[in-house]
């Protein structure tokens, strides 16, 4: 629970995230060991730190407001982490599903800015 987000804003638009959401924040460096004839060599890749497994909360208004962010090419983006810590960046995001049974839609958060950052009050 202490890792858990609790609201996701878009452009402003906050939307409340689902209990078993579990966002996945990818490192923005990724290294890994490359072996050879003369020991191992690190490569070090520079990677999109996007955020994955993001689920929120929207009922037919909000899922209409969403669709409408979404054509933006780059918007504020933030979330609030059960703790209080908030992380903020800019970019856009992918829908990758929506359940409209239970209001739930899936979403890729897509940072241009490059990396989360965290915010200080």
């Amino acid at each position: 629970m202490a890792g858990s987000i609790r609201k996701l804003s878009l452009d402003g638009v906050t939307f409340n995230v689902a209990a078993d959401s579990n966002f996945k924040i990818n490192p923005r460096t990724k290294k890994e060991g490359v072996p050879h004839s003369g020991g191992n060599e690190i490569k070090e890749t520079t990677d999109v730190a996007q955020v994955d497994g993001g689920t929120i909360i929207a009922n037919d208004n909000e899922y209409s407001k969403l669709l409408t962010i979404q054509k933006k090419s780059q918007i504020n983006m933030s979330f609030i982490k059960n703790d209080g810590s908030v992380y903020v960046s800019q970019g856009t995001f992918s829908i990758e599903g929506y359940e409209s049974e239970e209001n739930r839609v899936e979403l890729v958060l897509i940072p241009i800015t490059g990396e989360w950052t965290l915010f200080s009050a």
